[in-house]
């Protein structure tokens, strides 16, 4: 069984909420998290979950606006078919 959550985080630019929610996803055990509302800016998505030991998928627009990352624990067996983002910040897919 796999654990997954899907989240609307209401942004995760400040860095105590950012190691929160991933302290939160690592008590539950959460193998897949799809978060959304981050407003990362592109360049803060840099260093996001990387703690955690993840594969990370980012689409990200500003940092006062959307933002989606989809994160998945290296222990889940999944091999990367295809990955499509949008330029806005709206959406990421995975395959």
């Amino acid at each position: 069984m796999i654990r997954a959550v899907t989240w609307n985080v209401r942004g995760l630019g400040n860095p105590h909420k950012a190691r929160h929610v991933l302290a939160y996803l690592d008590r539950h055990q959460i193998e897949i998290a799809l978060l959304q509302e981050t407003h990362y800016s592109p360049m803060g998505t840099s260093s996001f979950g990387r703690k955690w030991g993840t594969l990370r998928f980012f689409s990200s627009y500003s940092m006062y606006s959307i933002g989606v990352v989809a994160l998945i624990k290296r222990s889940v067996h999944f091999m990367l078919v295809k990955h499509i983002s949008d330029f806005l910040g709206s959406m990421v897919a995975v395959a």
